[in-house]
């Protein structure tokens, strides 16, 4: 397997190798696949993967209390785990733990 990311950040980088592994695993030794943000079904199991991977639920589960957390927390998280924010907070969402601050990705209240 060949890999080249051209992220410049760790956790970010980390989490396209995920994306990688899981694609390289799901399609054999002579797929060949660019690791993109289109939404193809691949793409969404490949990010999906890499968060799980990066970000596990049940850790995150444990550093919420009573289904809540701040953007401090998943920042605190996220570092903790070399993981991006993101992959946390999209951890976070899917697993019904409210995000104090949050309103959808990419806007802040």
């Amino acid at each position: 397997m060949r890999l080249a990311v051209f992220d410049e950040l760790l956790p970010q980088q980390r989490f396209t190798a995920a994306r990688a592994a899981f694609l390289g695993w799901a399609h054999g030794v002579n797929g060949s696949h660019l690791i993109t943000s289109a939404i193809t079904r691949d793409q969404q199991a490949s990010r999906a993967f890499a968060a799980e991977l990066l970000a596990p639920v049940g850790y995150i589960r444990t550093k919420a209390t009573n289904r809540v957390l701040s953007e401090y927390a998943i920042d605190e998280i996220a570092r903790s785990l070399n993981a991006p924010a993101g992959a946390v907070r999209y951890q976070a969402k899917h697993a019904g733990i409210h995000v104090v601050g949050w309103h959808g990705w990419g806007e802040m209240i």
